[in-house]
């Protein structure tokens, strides 16, 4: 009977395990995609909800082929914006 139970402790053990070894890989993937998307822009500074808001669309719409509109007031950024997203786009690279 004590190795019954201790059979069943340990498949809970390494059904635990288990479970925080995915855990583990889905926090690991979205950090390095929080990263890659804070330091793929070096010429734009900023880690504010909106900055990061801006950095995720900029990611989404430099792999499309449509072609962007980019406003906002003088001095908001808008030819970094526009840099970035070429920087990313597949135009840059001829593909």
């Amino acid at each position: 009977m004590d190795r019954v139970r201790a059979e069943e402790s340990l498949l809970e053990a390494l059904n635990k395990v288990k479970q925080l070894k995915n855990q583990l890989r889905e926090e690991n993937l979205y950090l390095k995609e929080e990263f890659k998307l804070l330091n793929s822009h070096e010429n734009i500074v900023g880690n504010s909800e909106a900055i990061r808001d801006v950095l995720k669309q900029i990611e989404q719409v430099a792999g499309t082929e449509s072609t962007v509109l980019i406003q906002g007031e003088t001095g908001s950024g808008k030819e970094l914006v526009a840099n970035a997203v070429h920087g990313m786009s597949s135009e840059r690279t001829g593909s």
